[in-house]
């Protein structure tokens, strides 16, 4: 996982609130996080994670943490951050979007549920042609 993502996601949820609008994370390929059994008949899902519609919110290193209701019953959700595709505001559409990884490809670089931290230079040749496709910025040491 990307070191910068948890602070990006945290840095558009405190833009949401400050300018009064709802923020929403996208859930992909759904491995890891704890979220109710009949919410995860798809491998996507779009959470409400504003103040009003969750409970105890928690953005820790590597997880969100919440309660919400669906259909009346409180359930308490944990969401890893690698599992984060897209954090965006329901009123204008704007936000961050990821890319994600599966579980399995994860594991395969290294990067297991319990390390904290994934090493940049790590990164396989494969992904970082990938990444530098998508984008005109480098990174400079």
């Amino acid at each position: 996982m990307d070191l910068k993502k948890p602070y990006l996601i945290k840095a558009i949820y405190e833009w949401c609130a400050d300018y009064n609008q709802t923020p929403f994370i996208i859930v992909s390929s759904i491995k890891q996080s704890i979220i109710p059994q009949q919410l995860t008949q798809s491998n996507e899902i779009t959470f409400n994670i504003s103040q009003s519609a969750t409970k105890n919110l928690h953005m820790g290193k590597e997880t969100i943490s919440f309660s919400a209701r669906f259909n009346g019953v409180e359930e308490s959700l944990v969401i890893f951050y690698s599992e984060i595709s897209g954090i965006f505001s329901k009123e204008s559409q704007e936000g961050l979007f990821f890319d994600t990884l599966p579980f399995d490809e994860e594991v395969q670089r290294g990067a297991g549920v319990k390390k904290d931290i994934e090493d940049t230079a790590s990164l396989s040749t494969t992904t970082k042609s990938q990444f530098s496709k998508k984008s005109h910025l480098k990174i400079i040491k």
